[in-house]
C-alpha cells in the first residue's frame, strides 16, 4: 500500500475503516482534505458511508477550503438516489461557494440547470434562467456546452420560445457531436456519452418541430 492508498480506498470494511480512521487521527494539517478524497472514492458503491464521512468533515473541519467539493459528494449521492430537492439544494450550496471562491471549480454550473431541465421541474425555470444569464460559461469540454445548451433548449420549448429553444438545441448537438475533448492525451474526457441519448432524441425533435410543443407530455410520450 502506498502512503497515499490508505485514503482512497474503494471498498469500505470494518477493518479498511478502522484502518482509515486510525491514520486520520493521527494526521493533522490535510485531515479535512483526506476525509473528502475518501468520500470520493466510496460515493458510487458506498453512498451512505461517504454520506457519514462528509458529515463528519462538516463537524470537524479547520478551514472551508474543501466545502465545495464535499457539496459536490452529497450531490452526486442524492442524485443517485432521485433525491432530486436535496441534490438542487446542495448544487445551489456549491454553486454560492464557487462564487465567493473562484478558485473553487466544481461542475454544478451545468448540472443544476441539466437537471431541472430534464426533469423539468418548471419551479425552478425563473432561477436557472437567471443564473445561465448571468454568468458566461468557460469550460473548454464538449458536454459541458452540450448540458448548458441543452438545458436552454428544453426549458425555452417548454416555455413556447420556439426560436431561442431551436438555436440552443442547434448549438447542444453539435456539442453532442465532438468526439474529441481539446486535451492531447485525453482524448474521451468530457465528451458527451450514451447516457444522454434520450436527450439528445428530444433535442433533435425540437430541430425539426414546426409548432409550439406541450415538453410536458412531450417527455411523457417519449
Amino acid at each position: 500500500m502506498s502512503s497515499e492508498d490508505w485514503y482512497r480506498n474503494e471498498t469500505w470494511e470494518e477493518d479498511i475503516e478502522a484502518a482509515f480512521f486510525a491514520k486520520l487521527k493521527r494526521s493533522r494539517s490535510q485531515r479535512d482534505q483526506y476525509l473528502v478524497i475518501q468520500a470520493v472514492y466510496l460515493k458510487d458503491k458506498f453512498p451512505d458511508k461517504a454520506l457519514e464521512l462528509i458529515d463528519i468533515y462538516f463537524e470537524t473541519k479547520s478551514t472551508i477550503y474543501h466545502d465545495g467539493r464535499a457539496w459536490d459528494v452529497r450531490r452526486d449521492v442524492y442524485l443517485a438516489v432521485e433525491k432530486y430537492d436535496d441534490a438542487i439544494n446542495c448544487m445551489k450550496i456549491s454553486l454560492q461557494i464557487e462564487r465567493e471562491n473562484p478558485k473553487f471549480q466544481g461542475t454544478s454550473a451545468t448540472m443544476y440547470p441539466y437537471l431541472i431541465a430534464t426533469r423539468a421541474i418548471k419551479h425552478e425555470y425563473e432561477s436557472v434562467l437567471a443564473f445561465l444569464d448571468s454568468i458566461e460559461l468557460k469550460s473548454p469540454f464538449p458536454d459541458a456546452h452540450f448540458k448548458w445548451n441543452a438545458a436552454l433548449g428544453l426549458i425555452h420549448a417548454d416555455l413556447k420560445n420556439i426560436p431561442k429553444s431551436k438555436y440552443h438545441a442547434k448549438l447542444a448537438l453539435e456539442a453532442a457531436e465532438v468526439k474529441q475533448s481539446p486535451f492531447r492525451y485525453h482524448r474521451s474526457l468530457g465528451v458527451v456519452g450514451h447516457e444522454h441519448s434520450d436527450t439528445i432524441r428530444k433535442l433533435e425533435k425540437i430541430l425539426t418541430a414546426t409548432r409550439p410543443i406541450d415538453v410536458l407530455n412531450f417527455f411523457k410520450r417519449n
